[in-house]
């Protein structure tokens, strides 16, 4: 074989892959971009359904900005906070950058500072407690 056609058949190889991640929806994402990680975290919490369970919530969201854990009445709680927005372009993600998502025993139960608004007020005691 031509030592040419080698090289043309490896090129053609790569303008074919690359096409067909193309088609595919590939997009790079990168994890020290604020814009894309927030408008990762506000599709996959918008696609969320009441009941996730944790894992199923973490999995594709993976380590929240914050998280407070408590126990009331024998449930346990927990709020994980994912960045959505950016406040200040200072580099810290600061609560009020978040939206929280909220956990009863497990399985998600809301989303956003309204879910927070109707916790039970124990519950809402705690969290207040957890944050100090």
């Amino acid at each position: 074989m031509h030592p040419g056609f080698a090289i043309g058949g490896v090129l053609l190889l790569c303008l074919v892959s690359g096409f067909a991640l193309h088609l595919n929806g590939y997009e790079h994402f990168d994890p020290d971009d604020f814009e894309q990680v927030e408008l990762r975290a506000r599709t996959t919490i918008a696609a969320l359904d009441p009941g996730a369970p944790l894992a199923s919530v973490t999995g594709p969201l993976g380590a929240p900005d914050f998280t407070d854990m408590f126990s009331v009445d024998n449930e346990t709680w927990r709020v994980l906070r994912y960045r959505t927005q950016r406040v200040r372009a200072d580099g810290k993600t600061t609560r009020d950058e978040t939206t929280a998502l909220v956990f009863r025993s497990g399985r998600l139960v809301g989303v956003g500072d309204e879910a927070i608004a109707r916790l039970p007020p124990a519950t809402q005691q705690m969290l207040t407690q957890s944050l100090n």
